[in-house]
């Protein structure tokens, strides 16, 4: 049921915050991507106050059950501070995202690499060595 409830919030055309509202993290992870213009449906925030199973299906799965838990698309980037160091790449970031469309790519083919919901990571710099993405999101 968890897995169920986590995955439907979970599209490769959109990012998802899983929250506590009482968070200091959280508010700021939220802050920081309200700066970004996002397209209606495309910035998800879940509350998951009092909801201590999806945070022990994080650690199962993510390897980290802390808030707040930052998905793009279906990869999980990990928490405010990874968040904080993707600053600089999210505006590419986000425009892959935008492009995204149902049996289209995804971005585990951008990268080569599957990630969704592997453990968290520091960068996804790690994931694309051979690629750099241009301020639009093409591939070079």
């Amino acid at each position: 049921m968890v897995d169920a409830f986590v995955k439907s919030k979970i599209r490769d055309d959109k990012v998802t915050l899983f929250i506590k509202a009482s968070c200091p993290y959280c508010r700021n992870a939220v802050e920081l991507l309200q700066e970004f213009n996002f397209l209606p449906g495309h910035l998800e925030v879940v509350d998951i106050t009092g909801m201590e199973d999806v945070q022990d299906y994080f650690q199962r799965t993510t390897g980290q059950r802390t808030v707040p838990r930052v998905f793009i698309g279906r990869t999980c980037i990990g928490g405010f501070s990874d968040l904080q160091n993707l600053y600089q790449e999210l505006p590419a970031l986000l425009c892959v995202l935008s492009r995204q469309r149902p049996n289209g790519k995804n971005l585990e083919q951008f990268w080569g690499h599957h990630v969704s919901m592997a453990p968290a990571v520091t960068s996804l710099t790690k994931l694309r060595p051979e690629h750099s993405l241009s301020p639009c999101g093409e591939l070079s």
